[in-house]
Parts: C-alpha cells; structure tokens; sequence
C-alpha cells in the first residue's frame, strides 16, 4: 500500500471495461496497450512542450530524441506506474510553460497545473520533485512581471490547493498510518 494509487486504479478500470481479471492471458495485453497510450502521450507532450520553445524543426528532432530513447522504449513494453509518471510530469510541464508563456494567466490555467500535478504525486511519490521547480517558475515569472504581492499568493496558492485537493488524502493516509 505504500505505492500511489492512481496507475493501479486506471490499470483495474480498463481491465474492468474490458471484462478481463489479471488471470486472463489478454490482461497482459491490455496492459501493455495502456502503458503503449502513455508512452505515446508523453511523446506528444514532449514535442507540444518544445513547441513552447523552440522552433518547429528543432521540436521535431527533439521528439524523435525523447521518443527514440532507450529507457522510454524499454518501458513502453512492461506493465509499470513508471510512465504514467512520466504523462503526467511532462503534462505538468507543458501546463507550467503555458502558464510562463502567457502575459495574462487565468485562475483555471492553475488550477489544470495543480491537477496535473496532483495526479503526477497520485502515481508516484518521486512526482514530489516538481512541486517546488513549478513554484519556483511560476514566482520567478511573478518576480519579473511585478505582479502584486497578493495576485502571486493567490496563483501559487491555488496551485497547491488544486495539488493537494488531488493527492493530499492519499498522503495524509498514509502519514496517519505510518
């Protein structure tokens, strides 16, 4: 149980929608379709992100590099919370530079961040890691657009609010419990 739930939970669904028990020999496939659906999901954000960044020749070669890597092809083919992991901390950097790029942010635009975020740290603990380089982007952006004091607090705090509403349950569980 010290695992995150969430893969485990989306993993048990789409068996479920499929009529399969972990028993059956299509599980295994199944499962692997799904990790195949991350994968190829994680490359579309990759290349969305550096669209973000860099023009789109040079996005291109950086997708052929991330989706050609060694370890991303290796997992793509075993039943693992590895890449939803990995969906889901590249959609939370997508949605951060969106946040970054944009001269006016709405308060949905941090709520997405926050979920995406969220369910990142519902998948796996290491998801953690991003939670202070996102705020420290997103207060640095505030830092040089000489936001209001109280505008920053709102946005940050919103983020982390949304994250929390998100994975804090699973969290609070497990610290209650342990």
């Amino acid at each position: 149980m010290y695992q995150p739930p969430l893969y485990y939970f989306i993993a048990a669904s789409t068996l479920s929608f499929c009529k399969l028990s972990i028993d059956d020999p299509g599980s295994v496939f199944v499962l692997r379709a799904l990790g195949a659906t991350f994968g190829i999901a994680q490359c579309v954000l990759v290349f969305l992100s550096l669209r973000l960044l860099l023009p789109a020749r040079t996005a291109l070669a950086g997708l052929l590099l991330a989706a050609f890597l060694p370890m991303h092809l290796y997992l793509i083919h075993y039943v693992t919370n590895e890449l939803l992991t990995a969906t889901l901390a590249t959609l939370t950097v997508y949605l951060c530079l969106r946040l970054l790029r944009n001269e006016t942010t709405r308060a949905g635009q941090f709520v997405w961040a926050g979920l995406a975020l969220g369910a990142t740290m519902l998948t796996k603990a290491t998801g953690i890691l991003l939670l202070p380089i996102v705020i420290a982007a997103i207060c640095a952006r505030r830092i040089q657009t000489r936001a209001p004091f109280a505008i920053w607090l709102r946005s940050v705090g919103l983020l982390i609010a949304t994250c929390l509403a998100v994975c804090g349950w699973y969290y609070a569980r497990i610290w209650l419990k342990f």
